[in-house]
């Protein structure tokens, strides 16, 4: 695996039902209104848009961040949405209304069980690479580059079958194992560093590195 992602299903799954929550207030205020049983006025309709941009902008942190904070602040526009049901409720739309009032006490009850649940731990990157150096000799190197700052992660060293030289094996949590254990390898076998002007700065210990431009193959006339 080589990107930084959240093993946070129930968290994924409430982020997008808030965008999409959200867009239908924001885009049919007036069709949502009379769906839940609340009275059709202009007040009742900007109530629901403003509820509706509160949804997307919840959604949409949530799904950039998974932070608890805002699974708590669902929680909190849940027991306002019942409020606000309760309040602009039409005569004779009970059933609708209670439809409506179960239906945000269910998502209350998943917005809690996310939130209690805490900030959900960055999945591990592994990555594996052969760097044609023999293992003490590509040992000696990580240390030396790592000396002060730690290593970021888990790394082993093994030799490659046949003796073609040393794999190296990275784990971390920060989303740049694959990326770190490329300059390294590039750095133990050149002395150096290659990055195109279409590679994307990365992180990892060897992004402080100086690096040489990539330059275009000779042709031969």
């Amino acid at each position: 695996m080589s990107h930084h992602e959240h093993h946070d299903p129930l968290g994924r799954a409430l982020g997008w039902f808030s965008v999409g929550l959200g867009a239908a207030q924001l885009a049919m205020p007036d069709a949502v209104n009379r769906m839940v049983g609340v009275r059709a006025t202009p007040t009742a309709r900007r109530v629901m848009r403003a509820m509706g941009a509160r949804e997307v902008a919840a959604g949409v942190a949530i799904l950039a961040t998974h932070r608890t904070v805002f699974f708590w602040g669902r929680v909190a526009g849940d027991v306002l949405d019942l409020a606000l049901l309760t309040l602009g409720r039409s005569p004779g739309a009970g059933a609708r209304t209670a439809g409506a009032a179960a239906a945000v006490v269910g998502a209350t009850v998943a917005d809690v069980m996310r939130s209690v649940s805490g900030d959900p731990a960055p999945s591990h990157t592994r990555a594996v690479a052969t760097v044609n150096r023999a293992p003490d000799e590509v040992r000696r190197a990580w240390d030396d580059l790592h000396a002060g700052v730690g290593t970021p992660g888990s790394v082993t060293f093994t030799e490659a079958p046949a003796g073609q030289g040393t794999e190296v094996v990275l784990e971390t949590s920060d989303g740049h194992a694959r990326d770190e254990l490329r300059r390294f390898k590039q750095l133990v076998e050149t002395g150096h560093v290659v990055r195109s002007d279409a590679t994307p700065d990365a992180g990892g210990t060897l992004q402080q590195l100086p690096y040489r431009a990539a330059q275009p193959a000779e042709v031969s006339s």
